[in-house]
């Protein structure tokens, strides 16, 4: 299923009780052993609920009744979920196995039970934002600088970007829309009937170029739309992720289904350059583009070097960021950054952890943008207002930094 790899790669598990992973304070947590006692005590924190918002058909919530009902014996955590309509579930089972404290912890979750039905549909409350101390980063951030929240939607948010002119292009994916924010937080509609655009890349001839997801493919969305891309060696293109362009007209592309990335040259042929990339998602080139990243599942970021081609080579391991990886920016001294489920990390262009940018919600995408490319942006899931705590709800947030922008491309 074209949205397996994107589930299993958001599925979260904190570490058993006592622990210490460095997080953030955190709402309280729910103990799933307090309903069935266990040697091993599992902590879930369920008022979050990253996994299930990336469950497939999860944007629709008539379709899986929250919350999922856990059961915990002989140390084996199953999470079932209701599937309350009939369309056919595409994934039956998830078995994910995850060493922690020396003990391995298995975790099931079934698609198409019959629990909880009586729950369907019904609205989700607000979700409280968590604390979000600043420690400064040298360079980067300062300890003062406060995050505000600028917007809140129910219809998701994805693949947000940084134009020319210092606005802020937000897409809602479910909305089919992109719209256009200017600094002083004001927005107005810019495109719609836009196919689940995803991200969006800017190219050095003025084009923006976006993944689109509800009919996968690659298009230009302006000044013209045009689709440059819905197959590949015969088949059609599977979900697309996220984008970057690079300045000779190409673009970088992640595919979920396969786990690769693919490039589309300035001559508009397709190629597979990064097979053999679980959880693929994140995607972005250093300032002079020699250095390619891509968000993986297990290793967290993979480093490629580009070639002059665009095929990309030397496969290394860059990042393990705490809190998982999900969209990347840049800034203009080619520190690379990584939204996260507890903020936005750091990292030098060697792969030195610089420090964490705690954020009020698990981080989805983020981008430098402004007049002067020092305000970062960040959207986060769900908000604490009515529906808040729905799968496709999202809040958008900006930061002021210390660290500029790379300027040299729109992302």
């Amino acid at each position: 299923h074209d949205g397996f790899d994107q589930w299993r790669a958001n599925l979260r598990v904190l570490p058993v009780t006592g622990v210490k992973t460095g997080l953030p304070s955190r709402p309280p947590p729910v103990a799933a052993s307090s309903m069935h006692p266990t040697p091993l005590e599992l902590v879930l924190n369920t008022a979050r609920k990253p996994t299930l918002a990336a469950l497939p058909y999860a944007s629709d919530p008539a379709y899986f009744a929250f919350p999922p009902v856990m059961a915990l014996e002989n140390n084996l955590l199953t999470l079932s979920i209701s599937q309350i309509d009939d369309r056919p579930s595409s994934v039956d089972t998830l078995e994910n196995s995850m060493e922690t404290n020396g003990m391995v912890v298995m975790i099931t979750c079934l698609v198409g039970s019959a629990f909880a039905l009586g729950q369907a549909g019904a609205p989700q409350g607000p979700a409280p934002e968590y604390p979000t101390p600043m420690t400064a980063i040298p360079g980067v951030v300062s300890a003062d600088a406060r995050m505000e929240r600028i917007w809140t939607g129910q219809l998701s948010a994805d693949g947000v970007i940084g134009d020319a002119d210092g606005t802020v292009l937000l897409i809602e994916p479910k909305a089919h829309r992109v719209n256009r924010m200017t600094t002083d937080g004001s927005l107005t509609l810019w495109l719609e009937d836009t196919n689940e655009v995803g991200g969006i890349a800017i190219d050095p001839n003025g084009r923006y170029i976006s993944v689109e997801r509800d009919v996968p493919g690659v298009r230009v969305l302006y000044p013209e739309r045009r689709v440059l891309a819905d197959t590949f060696e015969g088949e059609p293109i599977g979900r697309l992720a996220d984008i970057v362009a690079d300045s000779k007209g190409g673009v970088y592309i992640t595919e979920l289904p396969t786990s690769s990335v693919l490039y589309l040259n300035p001559q508009g042929q397709l190629s597979r350059v990064g097979p053999d990339i679980p959880g693929a998602n994140g995607i972005m080139l250093s300032p002079d583009e020699r250095t390619l990243y891509v968000t993986n599942r297990d290793a967290g970021i993979l480093a490629f070097d580009v070639q002059p081609d665009g095929s990309i080579r030397n496969r290394r391991a860059f990042a393990q960021p705490e809190g998982g990886q999900d969209g990347l920016a840049i800034d203009a001294a080619g520190r690379l950054y990584i939204a996260s489920d507890i903020g936005v990390q750091a990292y030098t262009p060697e792969g030195r952890h610089l420090g964490l940018i705690p954020a009020p919600r698990d981080v989805t995408s983020i981008a430098f943008a402004g007049p002067d490319k020092k305000t970062l942006y960040l959207i986060g899931r769900g908000h604490d207002g009515p529906g808040g705590g729905e799968a496709d709800a999202r809040s958008l947030y900006k930061i002021p930094m210390i660290a500029e922008g790379f300027k040299g491309r729109a992302k």
